[in-house]
């Protein structure tokens, strides 16, 4: 969090996660995110206004498969287990 305040940091990315534990770590992220506030720093720094935020905001990024979840012809809960029922479905 030191970090946070010497730079003066307004997003911190990451890449969005499915597992349980991983889930944890960005929920207290998160949390942590909300004990670094701002000031009134942000609103003299003119492309920080926009962000209209007191604190920093953690911005996550999807990057775990090859497909974005967009992409896919079905739910990520739906994601066959086996890459060969995938690349069927993907391919036709």
């Amino acid at each position: 969090m030191q970090l946070l305040y010497q730079i003066f940091l307004l997003q911190v990315f990451a890449q969005k996660e499915t597992c349980s534990e991983e889930l944890i770590v960005e929920k207290l992220v998160k949390k942590s995110l909300q004990k670094v506030k701002l000031n009134g720093r942000q609103a003299t720094v003119g492309v920080y206004e926009s962000l209209n935020s007191q604190y920093p905001r953690l911005e996550l990024v999807w990057g775990s498969t090859m497909y974005h979840l967009d992409d896919l012809p079905f739910s990520a809960a739906q994601l066959p287990d086996v890459y060969t029922q995938f690349r069927k479905v993907n391919r036709g």
